[in-house]
């Protein structure tokens, strides 16, 4: 499991009634891509946001529910009646389930509190695990078996879960003036990276397992929305001047090398099209 870029933001409720800090942890597994998305929730107190010198970071509007949608209603339901303890004696509810949306058909959860006096309440999700790497075993909703299951179907889905279990244990927590430290023990190096979306621009651009044009094509670009998750070497193929970038389909975590030279950046409206279609 490597750990491609982390991003930092405050951000608060569009209607204002709460604030929270968000650490995105980008990671790619195998040739995967995952967002473990760690959020710590306050209640309103707009000052905080314009208060550079106490939390130094970017900042924005949210226009999601509290708690991503309603999973916080579950994972404190197991915080309260099934929690663990970690090494770090950090109280823990999970969540493991089948998770039907547009956007994700399984999800990963935790809730644990934190004593500082602006945010309190943190959850950790990250979607479409079981999705990508179960064969065989069905996710049930809020499912209590799912540890029989994972040692059953073994293989990458055992092996992200094991990564997982040390991610839970490892969780320790503190707010500094520019930061939340969460997890210990993972190493990270930092990448180039975009996060932009793009369009191809010919028909069946080759995607490829690695930056180079020898290596071997997974399948070809269709005409729809991917996400640049690497930027890469700049190279010049066909008198064309670009860069090999790793990329993914919008709505999914499949990795994949192209040549930039034969891309456009997607439109917003593009974009928005794409998304209100799902």
């Amino acid at each position: 499991m490597e750990i491609v870029s982390i991003d930092q933001n405050l951000s608060v409720q569009s209607d204002s009634s709460q604030y929270y800090i968000i650490n995105n942890f980008y990671i790619v597994y195998e040739d995967k891509y995952f967002v473990i998305s760690i959020r710590c929730y306050g209640n309103e107190n707009k000052s905080i946001l314009n208060n550079t010198e106490t939390l130094n970071m970017k900042k924005g509007i949210y226009y999601g529910a509290y708690g991503i949608a309603d999973r916080i209603k579950y994972l404190k339901q197991n915080y309260n009646d099934k929690p663990f303890i970690n090494k770090n004696n950090v109280k823990i509810g999970k969540f493991v389930s089948y998770w039907p949306s547009g956007r994700t058909s399984d999800t990963y959860g935790l809730f644990f509190t934190i004593p500082n006096v602006d945010f309190n309440e943190c959850s950790v999700i990250v979607n479409n695990i079981w999705s990508t790497f179960s064969l065989n075993e069905k996710l049930e909703w809020n499912d209590k078996d799912y540890k029989d299951k994972i040692k059953r179907e073994k293989g990458k889905l055992e092996d992200f879960f094991q990564n997982l279990e040390f991610f839970e244990n490892s969780i320790s927590y503190t707010i500094s003036n520019d930061s939340i430290k969460i997890i210990n023990g993972y190493s990270f190096e930092k990448y180039s990276t975009d996060y932009s979306y793009i369009i191809p621009t010919i028909n069946n651009l080759r995607m490829r397992i690695s930056p180079t044009l020898n290596s071997g094509i997974l399948g070809y670009m269709k005409e729809e929305i991917y996400m640049i998750i690497r930027v890469g070497e700049n190279v010049t193929i066909d008198g064309i001047e670009g860069n090999w970038i790793m990329i993914k389909p919008a709505l999914g975590n499949s990795l994949s090398w192209v040549f930039s030279g034969y891309t456009r950046k997607a439109t917003e409206q593009e974009i928005n099209n794409y998304f209100e279609g799902t």
